[in-house]
């Protein structure tokens, strides 16, 4: 399974398939699971960029 790694504003996102999580430097603030593979932009959307 194909891991995507991006940095965007000092969060790092990782996409796995279907799995995605959010992290600071630190903790990991947002995980999930979508019936989709989703995009680095939707992620952000989901979580930070509100």
């Amino acid at each position: 399974m194909k891991r995507q790694v991006a940095y965007k504003q000092g969060y790092k996102i990782v996409i796995c398939g279907k799995f995605y999580e959010v992290a600071d430097t630190k903790r990991i603030l947002h995980y999930g699971n979508l019936s989709h593979i989703p995009t680095v932009q939707e992620v952000w959307n989901k979580t930070i960029g509100i």
